[in-house]
């Protein structure tokens, strides 16, 4: 039986899509791990002075922003540079959210002598990698014993690489890794256990970093979760080179990694964090702090 013409026509569609996503991973992949050579200090300290640029020059609407995951990884940034600025903005920070509320349960994350148990009612509508952090932190029996904290404490938890799930949630893996090292660091677990989980999320993230070539939020978390596990060996140069390409005039960064630009206006076609989007390049604090605790990291190595 002969196929209908709009069915052909379907099919005919349908191969170029695949050809032609084909296409783009190729070039994709091939651009993302590419030989070049690693940047040099100076183009790290560049780029880190950059952001804090951003970040004074944005001070109101950063500040407003409480998100503590972001604030931890700028008081590292700070720690690391010994940049005053960034040492008394995350002071004011600490004065707005921690010291006014010390029912705060993000004490745990920057207050090493934080001892007040965690009521799990609370938080119980956090994400599950909410509940890992805290669990990482505190060591508490009850968030041990949830099977969302104890489901994020297998490898297989995010998908394996390259799997629709695996792109559905970017930064899986990455916000794995990082309650993962909670539970590390407070040693609420067997150690070579959890040391074993650590690694394999690392290689995880490496592997991925190399096929998912989208710069955009989750690509910056990726190196720099790479960056602050000890694991620089896994961090392809050409990576680096892209992040810091990729830091926008202002000295931000965003989550938008545009391929065909429309006009003056600025506005292009291009990657956002799930797929295609038409955008213009706008910086933000979620991206921009990471950008800037990697070129920390990096300034310092």
């Amino acid at each position: 039986m002969r196929a209908r013409p709009y069915v052909r026509v379907i099919i005919a569609i349908a191969g170029f899509a695949v050809a032609a996503a084909g296409a783009v991973a190729a070039v994709g992949y091939s651009s993302n791990n590419a030989d070049c050579s690693m940047p040099d200090r100076d183009q790290f300290q560049r780029a880190r002075d950059s952001a804090t640029a951003w970040i004074r020059a944005n001070e109101p609407a950063v500040l407003d922003t409480e998100n503590p995951a972001l604030w931890h990884m700028l008081r590292e940034a700070a720690s690391l540079s010994n940049d005053p600025y960034l040492l008394n903005l995350y002071a004011k920070y600490y004065d707005r959210y921690l010291a006014r509320n010390p029912g705060n349960v993000w004490h745990h994350l920057f207050d090493t002598n934080a001892r007040f148990k965690i009521a799990v009612a609370g938080i119980d509508s956090w994400p599950d990698y909410g509940l890992l952090f805290m669990y990482g932190l505190t060591c508490q029996d009850d968030l041990r014993n949830d099977p969302r904290v104890r489901g994020l404490m297998e490898g297989r938890a995010c998908g394996r690489v390259g799997t629709p799930s695996y792109f559905r949630d970017p930064a899986c893996l990455t916000h794995q890794l990082m309650g993962v090292r909670f539970v590390q660091q407070s040693r609420c677990e067997d150690r070579e256990r959890t040391d074993a989980l650590a690694d394999d999320l690392v290689a995880k993230i490496g592997a991925g970093t190399q096929w998912d070539f989208r710069v955009v939020d989750a690509y910056v978390q990726k190196v720099l979760m790479l960056a602050v596990s000890h694991a620089a060996d896994r961090i392809n140069p050409r990576w680096l080179v892209r992040i810091l390409d990729a830091q926008q005039p202002d000295g931000g960064w965003d989550d938008f990694d545009p391929l065909i630009p429309l006009g003056a206006a600025g506005s292009a076609i291009g990657w956002c964090g799930r797929g295609l989007c038409l955008q213009r390049p706008t910086s933000n604090f979620h991206t921009t702090v990471q950008g800037l605790y990697l070129a920390a990291i990096m300034a310092e190595s």
